[in-house]
């Protein structure tokens, strides 16, 4: 019977590594979103009342 392959320590800590920055990319995108957005309703006529 062929032993099954697992993934080696480094692809492992890479694939991690990957969707840490692609999670940390998403999180940033949308706290830069709302900012904009909170941006936009300041410089509307009448801001935030």
């Amino acid at each position: 019977m062929a032993k099954a392959r697992t993934p080696t320590d480094g692809t492992l800590a890479l694939a991690l590594h990957h969707a840490a920055r692609l999670t940390a990319r998403m999180v940033n995108d949308t706290i830069a979103d709302e900012l904009a957005r909170r941006n936009g309703q300041l410089a509307a006529p009448g801001g935030l009342r």
